[in-house]
């Protein structure tokens, strides 16, 4: 294929077939070329899904190497290809919470909700999209709502130990101190070098010795 491409780069379905030997073996950034070669060409070409996974893959990798320009450039052009693709909206998500800006990408978790809750096969990957409307709600100290979609995750990944920890931080939000407690001791059992939740189980703890303390100071000058 890749001769035969040398020999007619114009040629519509030798690029496609070469995009997809290159998808198949995880060669994503060849195929990319591949796939966009073909748009170009014609546009009307189905390869939606290899096309928008490529990018997608080839964003993660830049994710990876916290390179969040160019993983943004390709989670976007991935939902362009194809707008039905939930797990792109989740990874821009996460880097609009890594910037701060928890209201874009609240609307882009929310939108992976909306997208997987039409289509029952994709349920399971809305998992980390709860999780992580989780965690932008308890940092908008909206404890509540927080666990209603964290809870969601609960039915869909209950071995999940960072699910256990964040409904943890919103049961401490609520002011459910031991309800918190157990869900920091029950995060450990899962993975017991967690380390967050073993911070946040020390604090609460401290917490709670404190507050009997000072209730014992106050009935004992009453």
């Amino acid at each position: 294929f890749e001769k035969a491409v040398s020999i007619d780069a114009h040629n519509v379905n030798v690029c496609k077939n070469l995009g997809l030997i290159y998808y198949k073996r995880n060669e994503y950034v060849k195929a990319l070329e591949c796939f966009r070669k073909v748009h170009r060409i014609d546009s009307t070409v189905n390869l939606n899904i290899e096309y928008a996974t490529a990018s997608y893959k080839i964003g993660m990798i830049h994710m990876e190497q916290n390179d969040l320009i160019k993983a943004k450039k390709y989670f976007e052009e991935a939902i362009k290809i194809l707008p039905s693709y939930p797990l792109p909206y989740n990874e821009l998500g996460i880097i609009y919470a890594r910037q701060g800006d928890y209201d874009k990408a609240e609307a882009q978790f929310m939108r992976v909700i909306t997208l997987i809750e039409t289509n029952p096969n994709d349920y399971k990957k809305g998992t980390r999209a709860y999780v992580n409307l989780g965690f932008i709600y308890n940092n908008k100290g909206a404890f509540q709502k927080a666990l209603v979609f964290l809870e969601k995750a609960l039915e869909v990944d209950p071995l999940n130990p960072e699910i256990y920890n964040h409904i943890g931080i919103a049961k401490c939000g609520l002011g459910l101190l031991p309800d918190g407690i157990t869900f920091f001791e029950m995060t450990l059992q899962l993975n017991p070098t967690h380390h967050a939740a073993a911070i946040n189980l020390k604090r609460v703890k401290e917490t709670l010795i404190q507050e009997r303390n000072y209730n014992a100071t106050i009935a004992k000058e009453h």
